[in-house]
Formats: C-alpha cells, sequence, structure tokens
C-alpha cells in the first residue's frame, strides 16, 4: 500500500482478520495528520474512508451553508415547484438548497448499492430470479441525470438547463477541495 494513499484511514478502524496481509500506516501516524487538516475536512476523511458515520449531520450541514453561500455570491435563483409563470425567481434556499446538499452527500460518501435488490442484482419473485429492475442486474444504482433530476423533484429539462453544471461544478466542487485537503495533508505530514 502506498504511503500517502486514503485507504490508510482504515487503520483508524478495527482490523478485520482475514488471511491476506494488509500493511496500513499505525494509526497514529494518521492522527498525526489528522491534526494538520482543517476539522471538516478531517471529520470528512473519517466519514468517507473510516466510516465514522457520526459525522455524516455535521458535514451535510457545512455543505448546505457552503450551497447557500455559493447561492448568494453567484446570484442563484429558482422558481419553486408550484409557482405560476409570472412569479419572480427566488434565491436558492430551504428545500432545494438542503436537497442539493443531501445530493452531493449521497454521491461523495454513500453507498452506490442498489437499494431495490441490496447490492445482489437479482430479485426473488417467489418463483424463480430476475434481474434488478432498476440497477439492471449490476448491483450498483446508477447516477443519471434522470436520477438526480428526480431526487430533487424537478423535470429533467430543468435539472439540465438550470442545475448540472452548477452541480457539477460548484457543488460537487466543494468534495473536491476537501480531497485535496487531504492528499496534500498526507503528504507533508507523512
Amino acid at each position: 500500500m502506498r504511503k500517502n494513499s486514503k485507504e490508510n484511514f482504515k487503520s483508524l478502524t478495527p482490523q478485520s482478520s482475514s488471511a491476506w496481509i494488509n500493511p496500513r500506516r499505525p494509526w497514529a501516524d494518521l492522527c498525526f495528520a489528522l491534526a494538520g487538516m482543517d476539522p471538516i475536512v478531517a471529520k470528512y476523511a473519517r466519514l468517507k474512508y473510516a466510516g465514522e458515520d457520526r459525522h455524516y449531520p455535521e458535514i451535510q450541514e457545512y455543505v448546505y451553508h457552503e450551497i447557500l453561500r455559493m447561492g448568494k455570491k453567484l446570484n442563484w435563483k429558482h422558481r419553486p415547484r408550484f409557482s405560476r409563470p409570472s412569479d419572480k425567481p427566488m434565491e436558492v434556499r430551504g428545500l432545494i438548497a438542503l436537497r442539493l446538499a443531501e445530493l452531493a452527500m449521497q454521491e461523495n460518501v454513500g453507498s452506490d448499492r442498489c437499494k431495490r435488490c441490496n447490492g445482489r442484482g437479482t430479485i426473488y419473485t417467489g418463483y424463480k430470479n430476475m434481474d434488478c429492475f432498476n440497477c439492471e442486474g449490476s448491483g450498483v444504482q446508477k447516477k443519471t441525470e434522470r436520477y438526480r433530476a428526480k431526487f430533487m423533484g424537478i423535470n429533467t429539462a430543468t435539472w439540465t438547463r438550470l442545475w448540472k453544471y452548477r452541480f457539477r461544478q460548484h457543488i460537487l466542487g466543494i468534495f473536491d477541495v476537501f480531497e485535496f485537503e487531504i492528499s496534500k495533508a498526507l503528504h507533508n505530514r507523512l
């Protein structure tokens, strides 16, 4: 395993009993690296790479506030779902910002396992096994633009026109900064 690999964060979790030898960095070294990071970045690293789910709400709240801040700075506007065409667009806040934060968290730290078949790829119907309809037998949930639009509760065309670029460039960019900070801390402190 590489010296600066993010997979070394698994040494903060109990080691599984296995016949395979998986050399890891000592936990004290990783704690030293975590101490050199911004606290929210350290919590993100522990959530994503060590599986410490207790940090999920705090990171989601941070992402939510970053979305609100970006929305104000970049003057993002949207129309509520059940508004009249004559209504003026509103600032990004409340439910739409919360859903964007949930979607971003789900894509970065959530499991990609299909929820209908629980990652098996097949569904037992009582008579025979069939390929899962959601994941088409792969066991992995697809993250398409249609899925994202449905998650947000908006039309696919509206998602593509207004939110696709913002989501990919700005909102997922928050996590790119986290990953860069983790890599930088691992490189500098290990």
